[in-house]
């Protein structure tokens, strides 16, 4: 998609540069400006082909220039030598890389949700079929939390969110 979108962004560049140009060359002296009346007056055809295609050609420069992804987004924290600033993804390989300490836990996927003074983050959770996973889950809770206070510095976490996407294999399979 960001190939497209340079493209479309140089060739309507290139146009508008032609086009201004031409304008600004036929309207140097009126000879030239009513030899360019005269030219496109008698095209109207190609004048409107021309507009079209131009138009066609920006809204498809806007439509690719739209993206869907998010700027991965920082966390700042004011420390007594300056600004400690943290990303989004740096906070999900961490939470991340508690999953070891958690077996009952196939895989974590953190979302993160910052706001200006605390931060929420939403833990997708695939886990093992076992008769203490809401117990679990608790612990995982206050895991996050002391990591990110301890390890990281981050005390606004305002909640922290364990939703159980999938109960993977079946409960006699670990027994």
């Amino acid at each position: 998609m960001k190939l497209l979108h340079r493209l479309f962004k140089d060739i309507v560049a290139i146009v508008m540069f032609i086009v201004s140009i031409t304008v600004i060359v036929a309207c140097s002296t009126e000879n030239l400006w009513n030899d360019f009346v005269m030219v496109f007056g008698d095209a109207r055809f190609y004048l409107l082909f021309f507009g079209i295609a131009l138009l066609f050609c920006t809204i498809l420069y806007v439509l690719s220039g739209i993206n869907d992804e998010k700027k991965d987004e920082c966390i700042s924290m004011e420390g007594e030598n300056g600004v400690i600033t943290i990303s989004a993804q740096a906070i999900k390989n961490y939470i991340v890389k508690l999953s070891p300490e958690f077996p009952s836990m196939v895989k974590l996927q953190p979302k993160i949700i910052s706001k200006k003074r605390y931060i929420d983050i939403i833990v997708l959770v695939r886990v093992k079929p076992d008769p203490q996973i809401h117990d679990a889950c608790e612990v995982l809770q206050k895991r996050i939390r002391e990591t990110l206070a301890n390890a990281l510095g981050i005390l606004e976490v305002r909640k922290i969110e364990i939703n159980i996407r999938e109960i993977s294999g079946r409960y006699t399979d670990i027994i």
